[in-house]
C-alpha cells in the first residue's frame, strides 16, 4: 500500500501528460476537465482511502471473528464491559486507517513534490488524504452494525458493502450512474482537495453519519447476546 503511494506520487505528472485527452480517463479522475495533474492527484489519493478502507473492513471484522471463535465469551466473564472490550479492538481499526492515510500521503506528496521540486506537496496532501476518514470511519461504522445486527452474514455483507462502494468511487462517472449515487457515496462527496474546493459540509456530513453507525453498532452489540460459532 505504501510502495503505491509512492509510485502513484511519481507518476501523476505523466499519467496526466500522456492520457489528459483520453475521453475514458478523464471521466475516471472525474470528467469536467479534470484530467490535469491535480485532477490525477486526487484520483489516486482516493485510490490510497480505498486501499485503507479495505484494512478498515478486515480489521474491524477481527470484532466479529473473536465472537464467533468463543474468545470473546472467555474474555468476558470477567470484569471487563462489553463496550470497552468492543472498543479496545476497533481502536485498532480508529487509529490504523488514520495512521495509513497520513503516511500514504505524505509519501505520495514527497515523491509527487521532488518530481516538481515543491516539498510543501507533502503536507498539502497528506492533509488532502485525511479527508478521507470521515469516509473511512462511515465504512467501520457499517461494519460495527452489521456485527451487531447479523454476526453470521456480517463479513459477506462488509465486504459485499466494500465493493460496490469502490465500484461507484472509482467507476461511477465513466459508468454513467446517477449524479445522486456518484456525488453522495462516502468517498465521492468528499471534496478531492487538489482538484476542487475544500467545503466543510461533506465533511460534516460523513462524520455525522460515521458517529450514528457506530453509536447503533456497539450499542446493540453490547445487547444483544453473544453469537459464538458464526
Amino acid at each position: 500500500m505504501l510502495v503505491m503511494a509512492l509510485m502513484y506520487g511519481s507518476a501523476a505528472s505523466a499519467m496526466a501528460g500522456l492520457l489528459g485527452s483520453n475521453t475514458v480517463f478523464i471521466a475516471l479522475v472525474g470528467g469536467h476537465g479534470a484530467a490535469t495533474t491535480s485532477g490525477v492527484i486526487g484520483f489516486l489519493l482516493m485510490l490510497n482511502a480505498i486501499a485503507v478502507n479495505a484494512f478498515v473492513v478486515e480489521s474491524a471484522l477481527q470484532l466479529g471473528t473473536e465472537e464467533a471463535s468463543g474468545r470473546a465469551e472467555s474474555q468476558l466473564a470477567g470484569s471487563v464491559s462489553r463496550f470497552r472490550w468492543a472498543w479496545g479492538r476497533l481502536l485498532v481499526t480508529v487509529i490504523g486507517s488514520a495512521l495509513l492515510l497520513a503516511v500514504g500521503g505524505t509519501l505520495m506528496g514527497a515523491a509527487y513534490g521532488s518530481s516538481r521540486s515543491d516539498a510543501s506537496q507533502v503536507w498539502v496532501l497528506t492533509g488532502a488524504s485525511l479527508l478521507y476518514w470521515p469516509g473511512v470511519m462511515v465504512t467501520a461504522g457499517v461494519v460495527v452494525l452489521l456485527i451487531s445486527l447479523a454476526p453470521h452474514q456480517a463479513s459477506a455483507l462488509s465486504w459485499c458493502y466494500f465493493g460496490v462502494l469502490s465500484v461507484i468511487s472509482l467507476f461511477g462517472a465513466l459508468f454513467g450512474l446517477p449524479h445522486l449515487t456518484t456525488h453522495n457515496a462516502p468517498f465521492t462527496g468528499m471534496s478531492i482537495f487538489p482538484a476542487d474546493s475544500f467545503t466543510i459540509l461533506p465533511l460534516a456530513a460523513a462524520t455525522a453519519i460515521a458517529v450514528v453507525l457506530w453509536a447503533i453498532g456497539l450499542v446493540r452489540f453490547t445487547r444483544r447476546d453473544l453469537a459464538p460459532g458464526t
